[in-house]
């Protein structure tokens, strides 16, 4: 393990003289503060166009505020008055793609990277010192603060992500439901002379009765009953009544079995209780 770490901090090392590094959030591992945190070791980066000294391993860790909903940009502030935006583009490119950058005259400048998680790694960089052509002199050093900034493009497009993501899984939520929805029933064939005479013979049968019924059940909701057929319509019904009328005399008949046979029941009961 000790050979394994020793590997990976002189790879870095390497890669740090030589300029040609990325940074990211913890990449030299991490360490426990006077406070009892886990906090970011951080060492010297050379850069092509400056040096990043690191702060005091025994001072508190740098402050950030609340990180905004779908931050990309970030607030740095404390640069060196000789700073120059290939300077600031040489140290936080390393952190991410950049989509633009803000140099104010004032010391500070605002970055806003192509994704999220770059931002971590820019702040990852909060109170290194920086030193242009690692010189000493007051325009050419400057301890960087790295901070979380507010941006309306930013909270626009997390907004216009998070709508898109909400239609997605309505999206699926509709499909889903659609897939366990119970099939529809098929629709009622329209009256017709030729329909009429087929479901006036459904209606004498056992089998078909309830399907026929309920087709004309539909065509009198539909108003298709008039003068012209109505004789057919009157011959349906009849036929219809009769069915059920036979229905209801079986019922009947069915219903007094049931009772004679529950009587029956109950006198070989009481037989058996009386032996």
């Amino acid at each position: 393990m000790v050979v394994v770490m020793t590997a990976v901090v002189l790879r870095v090392y390497l890669l740090e003289m030589s300029g040609d590094f990325r940074i990211t959030w913890g990449m030299f591992g991490w360490m426990m503060s006077p406070e009892g945190l886990t906090v970011p070791m951080k060492n010297p980066l050379h850069c092509k166009t400056c040096v990043l000294v690191p702060p005091n391993r025994l001072a508190p860790p740098p402050t950030t505020r609340e990180r905004p909903l779908g931050c990309r940009t970030i607030f740095v502030g404390g640069l060196p008055e000789n700073v120059t935006e290939e300077i600031v583009r040489d140290v936080f490119e390393r952190c991410g793609e950049i989509t633009t950058i803000r140099l104010s005259k004032k010391n500070f400048c605002h970055i806003r990277y192509e994704l999220e998680e770059f931002v971590d790694n820019a702040i990852f960089l909060s109170g290194y010192r920086m030193r242009i052509n690692n010189s000493t002199e007051a325009a050419n050093t400057g301890r960087l603060h790295v901070d979380y900034a507010q941006a309306r493009d930013d909270q626009y497009e997390w907004e216009c992500r998070q709508r898109q993501l909400q239609r997605e899984q309505r999206h699926r939520e509709r499909i889903e439901a659609e897939r366990l929805r119970p099939p529809s029933p098929p629709p009622v064939v329209h009256y017709s002379e030729h329909e009429a005479t087929l479901i006036a013979e459904q209606l004498k049968g056992d089998d078909s009765f309830s399907k026929a019924a309920q087709i004309l059940i539909t065509w009198l909701e539909r108003g298709d009953c008039n003068k012209r057929n109505s004789g057919t319509f009157y011959g349906m019904i009849q036929s219809t009544n009769s069915h059920v009328r036979r229905l209801m005399t079986e019922k009947g008949q069915y219903e007094e079995e049931l009772a004679k046979f529950r009587e029956q029941t109950r006198a070989r009961m009481q037989g058996v209780f009386m032996q």
